[in-house]
């Protein structure tokens, strides 16, 4: 694989007219009868899941994204779907970003871009005798920002020579600005805690700006309002956004996260409203969670729609 992360991105954006990317979050308690009945492994049967929505939205949406939360909370048997999806997704065309807000020493920084971002994902050598770097291998890795700074600049060195690229957790709930991030203040240049998480974007990938015009390092938000605020700190990242909780969704909010030049900057993620739209009132009788897929694509084309309506 070659070139850099934020080229791919933008190039997978654009070849499928789309800047919606699927939150895999599987929930066992949620999982269709059938998948449950035809699987005795949970592995399995999470990651059966996992293909029936990456067969639905592969050919129409860049990126899917995995909170890795949602898979060590089902033990080895979450990292195998984790580890399967990844792969699969992968093969059929898809960029992979795992969230896991990774990060800590120098040390640590490291040991969790080998595991997850290294260019090989084999994990061993056809005769068995060496283990290889980067059993999971995904796209992209979501980063902590209190990281030991010479850690994260080592993982954005690795990025680099592996083409990948960090997502920077900036603000990771709707009220951090209100409730926590707004009355700490950073000392050295006496700015609210938060700004300095989304500078940190701009200051580590200044220097990793791809022919897109952006960088492999870009920031993860939450929030919609603070479109503006982020977009104007860090102009050459991509704004990875959470938008599933947003009551608002899909208003003109989100234009201010993309450039207007261009169209391009940023990927807006979203979970329960793409994998449970067979439970939608608006699709009541037309889908079951036997056809889950079915209703997760015809729900991604209207998404991707309407995002790109606003933008």
């Amino acid at each position: 694989m070659t070139g850099r992360f934020s080229d791919r991105l933008i190039k997978n954006c654009e070849d499928k007219k789309s800047h919606l990317a699927l939150t895999l979050r599987p929930d066992v308690k949620k999982l269709p009868e059938f998948i449950k009945k035809g699987y005795k492994s949970l592995g399995a049967a999470l990651y059966l899941y996992n293909k029936g929505f990456i067969d639905a939205v592969c050919d129409i949406l860049p990126a899917v994204v995995m909170p890795l939360a949602d898979y060590e909370v089902y033990g080895i048997s979450g990292f195998v779907a984790f580890d399967a999806t990844v792969k699969y997704a992968k093969s059929k065309g898809m960029i992979v970003i795992a969230d896991g807000k990774r990060g800590g020493t120098k040390e640590d920084c490291m040991a969790y871009a080998r595991a997850y971002l290294a260019a090989n994902d084999m994990g061993v050598s056809e005769d068995g005798s060496a283990v290889i770097e980067g059993t999971f291998s995904v796209d992209a890795l979501t980063v902590s920002p209190y990281s030991s700074c010479e850690g994260l600049r080592d993982m954005v060195r690795f990025c680099d020579e592996n083409s990948r690229g960090l997502f920077i957790s900036a603000i990771t709930t709707d009220s951090d600005k209100e409730d926590n991030f707004e009355n700490i203040v950073c000392k050295e240049d006496e700015e609210p805690l938060y700004k300095s998480a989304i500078a940190d974007g701009g200051f580590f990938g200044k220097n990793y700006v791809g022919d897109s015009g952006y960088s492999i390092v870009g920031l993860a938000v939450k929030s919609a309002g603070d479109a503006y605020e982020v977009r104007d700190i860090d102009s050459w990242g991509i704004i990875l956004v959470d938008a599933d909780e947003d009551e608002y969704f899909m208003t003109e909010r989100y234009s201010e996260y993309f450039n207007a030049d261009d169209g391009q900057g940023a990927l807006i993620c979203v979970s329960k409203r793409i994998m449970y739209a067979y439970e939608n009132t608006e699709y009541s009788g037309k889908y079951s969670a036997e056809t889950y897929a079915e209703a997760a694509r015809e729900e991604s084309v209207k998404l991707s729609k309407k995002l790109k309506s606003v933008i």
